[in-house]
């Protein structure tokens, strides 16, 4: 499972800004925790997930291009609890139903190939700058199923954003 870390300074003394995006196409080992790296953040204040997949024509009811939808699916997790779990991400339909902005656009190659976003934001939903991270909280996704055979993706990722104070 790779990581991939960049990261932003905002301002000469404000909060530092940082970006982790983890990869989420799994090795089968059912269920599998991805998670941030610990003290990566103070507060976490959205994530994005990112789903690049080839087909021409989108299908609600399933993921990514494959023939059907994820038996069990994956979902946001905070603290070792589970965050909208009721509805876990089976299919492309389901970025709706716990993410807003959803949107679907083909690549920047020009190709069939389809690029599925969702955002979810946690500013002002749990508190004024979201999810707070200070006191050793866990944040990442729980993932129910072995995606490593689903041949339509071309990665599935989920970029988490927040920051830390200046020390």
């Amino acid at each position: 499972m790779s990581s991939k870390l960049k990261s932003i300074l905002v301002g000469d003394q404000g909060p530092i800004m940082d970006f982790e995006t983890l990869d989420l196409v799994v090795d089968g080992t059912s269920p599998v925790d991805v998670l941030t790296t610990a003290g990566k953040f103070d507060v976490i204040s959205r994530v994005i997930m990112i789903l690049r997949f080839a087909d021409a024509a989108v299908e609600w009811a399933v993921f990514a291009a494959e023939i059907a939808a994820l038996t069990n699916g994956f979902y946001l997790q905070y603290g070792g609890q589970g965050l909208d779990t009721i509805n876990p991400i089976k299919d492309n339909g389901d970025f709706f139903n716990i993410g807003y902005d959803v949107t679907l656009v083909k690549d920047a190659a020009g190709t069939p190939n389809q690029i599925l976003s969702a955002r979810w934001s946690f500013k002002q939903r749990i508190l004024p700058w979201g999810l707070k991270m200070w006191d050793g909280e866990t944040f990442g996704f729980k993932v129910q199923d072995d995606m490593t055979g689903l041949t339509s993706i071309d990665s599935l990722e989920g970029i988490v954003e927040g920051f830390r104070f200046a020390d």
